[in-house]
């Protein structure tokens, strides 16, 4: 079970730090879109976690086994330097990234999901929001190895962590914590859970 807990945890603590800095720049995140934003993220790691049971059957155990550590580790990692690349995107003027992609962007800096500007994030804008910040869940469910009794109760606790998340960090959302990039957490998070998978 504490598997669960982790892999929960880590692919929502994303959705903690990007609504505070979504908060930092005046961005209000409604409760509907907050759960529309668990929802999602929810619904995203529920498929990954479904496939990489099916995949266990499919694959020898040791090679499903390892192979899951392996992929979580490497989400760990690629986490961990998320926070440097968002410092780079914000370093620049973001007319000369316009080429990049709505959902790209806004895994680099997230307050661009206020496409509107209206300073509050409407349901389409959270799902484009949810969708971004999701993008991880699809391999760290599929590395997991979660058994099928452990997939709800996995699923359940993301999709309450996750609204409970995105409205503490709407509401503690400051200027310092919009300069102090926290979202390596969740890389040691999926770290962790890649050494218990292999222990």
């Amino acid at each position: 079970m504490i598997r669960a807990v982790l892999l929960a945890a880590a692919v929502c603590v994303d959705s903690l730090f990007a609504a505070m800095g979504c908060s930092a720049d005046g961005i209000r995140i409604p409760k509907r879109s907050a759960l529309l934003i668990s929802a999602v993220g929810t619904a995203f790691l529920g498929f990954s976690l479904l496939c990489g049971e099916m995949l266990a059957g499919l694959l020898p155990s040791q090679l499903h086994r390892f192979g899951g550590a392996l992929l979580l580790g490497v989400m760990g990692l690629a986490q961990l330097c998320k926070g440097l690349l968002r410092q780079l995107f914000r370093r620049r003027d973001r007319l000369q990234v316009h080429w990049l992609g709505f959902v790209v962007q806004i895994c680099l800096d997230e307050t661009t999901a206020d496409a509107d500007g209206s300073k509050v994030l409407t349901l389409g804008e959270a799902f484009a929001f949810a969708a971004a910040f999701s993008v991880d869940s699809l391999a760290s469910g599929l590395g997991a190895g979660l058994t099928a009794p452990q997939i709800l109760p996995c699923l359940a606790l993301t999709l309450l962590l996750g609204f409970v998340m995105t409205m503490l960090g709407s509401r503690i959302g400051t200027a310092l914590c919009r300069r102090c990039d926290l979202t390596w957490i969740g890389g040691i998070l999926l770290i962790l859970l890649a050494v218990l998978r292999i222990a």
